[in-house]
């Protein structure tokens, strides 16, 4: 039997260049794992992101027809986007919204919605999708930077932005600032997301996707109380809340503050994680594994919906808020009223007005570092003393719902004197 041989011709080295040109580089080479099928490797112009793939043949010129023809096709998926940014962002947007009402998506991200409108649709605009790659990166991220500072947000003077369904106007003073890293990197991630749902349209080649990286932040450690002032401080809410004010309203405000601190300080919720909660999300009996009665919440925030258990301190500031809920509805609250509900129905939303008045009042606004308090002074208070009692940090942070690392770089404020017992351990 003849058998007959195909005689293969690849080129003198295992390396050849096919194109090299405006619009990107198209290599061939042979693998020293995979000496027989040829290799592709296609970088496109001004595109961080490059290609490899096997051609499947072992024949150098069929090889060399099978990159062209794919070196073709993704340079003319990347020219017919033609779709524009205004466009991808409107529908990402309307698939985002609707991705929250379903509960896929957090909370928060209805955030995300004034730095869409403001800053991804107001540089990219009307720009077609396929002409966003690494220097377009670049582009914005120099224009953003410049955004309230020397570029067109420098002239404006007030910004108006939608709130429990409201139209709401305030200085445009406050945001005067050059954004943080931390910031962009959001924005990045946004633009990421959205490019990757314009693949997922047909308006982008996931090939062309610019190579978007995490900038370098410094940390922005936000102090946290101590034992001394977080006594001094839920003594004083007693007489604070006592005091006789303008507007009754305003007695409501510091009623409600009083049992927020109470809770942020036994729970180490974020800020915005308890403003939805309803009574139906509260277990203050509820019975763990090994018999104990625990108080439990269920929040949804930063990172989704989670389920966490609080100390027990944290029951007094429930009930300080069932009964005031007795007192101006004359019944009890109903599993689907929200917790800090007003006297009108409405409910509270917003406490960092009534918070930073509480810390004036207390001489309570910075520690001694001249480092200024805030909310968020409560959650880094409870990780703080969870870690002095040498709590699993795994554990903790799924019950803060963060990770470990964030924990070691933001929560654990462990100084030798509250750590001399490990430290001094034989």
């Amino acid at each position: 039997m003849l058998i007959h041989m195909t005689t293969i011709s690849p080129p003198a080295t295992h390396r050849k260049v096919i194109r090299n040109d405006s619009e990107g580089t198209l290599v061939l080479f042979l693998r020293k794992a995979s000496k027989f099928n040829w290799q592709c490797y296609i970088k496109l112009r001004n595109n961080a992101r490059s290609i490899r793939f096997s051609t499947g043949e072992p024949d150098f010129w069929q090889a060399s027809k099978i990159a062209s023809e794919r070196f073709t096709k993704v340079i003319a998926n990347r020219c017919n986007a033609d779709v524009p940014f205004h466009k991808l962002a409107d529908e990402w947007w309307e698939y985002i919204a609707n991705e929250i009402k379903l509960g896929v998506k957090p909370a928060h991200y209805v955030n995300y919605k004034s730095h869409v409108q403001r800053f991804l649709k107001g540089f990219f605009g009307e720009k077609p999708v396929g002409a966003i790659d690494d220097r377009a990166i670049e582009d914005y991220t120099e224009w953003r930077r410049a955004y309230w500072i020397t570029g067109i947000g420098k002239d404006i003077e007030y910004i108006s932005y939608e709130r429990n369904g409201k139209i709401v106007k305030c200085p445009a003073s406050s945001y005067k600032k050059v954004p943080s890293d931390k910031m962009l990197n959001e924005e990045m991630m946004l633009l990421k997301q959205m490019l990757a749902f314009a693949v997922r349209k047909g308006w982008f080649n996931e090939a062309s996707i610019p190579l978007i990286t995490k900038k370098k932040h410094k940390t922005n450690r936000r102090p946290t109380f101590t034992d001394i002032e977080v006594r001094h401080l839920l003594q004083f809410m007693d007489k604070w809340v006592a005091e006789p004010v303008q507007q009754a309203i305003h007695t409501e405000y510091r009623h409600l503050c009083r049992s927020y601190v109470i809770i942020m300080l036994n729970s180490g919720t974020r800020p915005a994680e308890l403003h939805d909660t309803c009574w139906r999300d509260v277990e203050l009996q509820y019975i763990d594994n090994d018999g104990n009665q625990q108080v439990r919440l269920a929040v949804d925030g930063k990172t989704g919906k989670r389920q966490l258990i609080a100390l027990p301190a944290a029951r007094a500031g429930f009930q300080q808020l069932w009964d005031r809920f007795i007192l101006n509805h004359q019944r009890e609250p109903s599993p689907d009223d929200r917790v800090f509900m007003l006297p009108d129905g409405s409910v509270m939303r917003n406490f960092r007005s009534s918070f930073e008045k509480l810390l004036i009042a207390a001489a309570l606004t910075h520690n001694i570092h001249k480092e200024p308090y805030s909310l968020y002074s409560c959650r880094h208070y409870y990780a703080t003393m969870q870690l002095k009692k040498s709590i699993n940090i795994h554990t903790l942070a799924i019950n803060l719902g963060t990770s470990t690392e964030m924990i070691e770089n933001h929560y654990s404020h462990l100084t030798p004197s509250m750590a001399a017992r490990e430290l001094t351990a034989a």
